[in-house]
């Protein structure tokens, strides 16, 4: 039984954790390299000397699977 209700708890704050997120998510492009890398993790090109290759790829992944709003605010989130 306990083991549910850390369960429920788990995911009620991670619920609530995610509905925060999207109230204080930027809604476009930001200043400094937003732009730059929202570009090209939809594209996967490389953007400067360190790479980023990991953000890159699971950027693109997360833009791909939400459903919703612009490609600025999916990769924002």
């Amino acid at each position: 039984m306990k083991k549910n209700n850390d369960l429920s708890a788990f995911y009620s704050v991670a619920n609530i954790s995610f509905l925060i997120l999207l109230t204080r998510t930027a809604p476009g492009l930001y200043w400094g390299e937003s732009s730059l890398l929202a570009t090209r993790s939809w594209f996967l090109g490389g953007s400067h000397p360190p790479g980023y290759g990991l953000f890159l790829q699971l950027n693109h992944f997360m833009l791909k699977c939400v459903p919703f709003g612009d490609i600025p605010f999916r990769s924002n989130l």
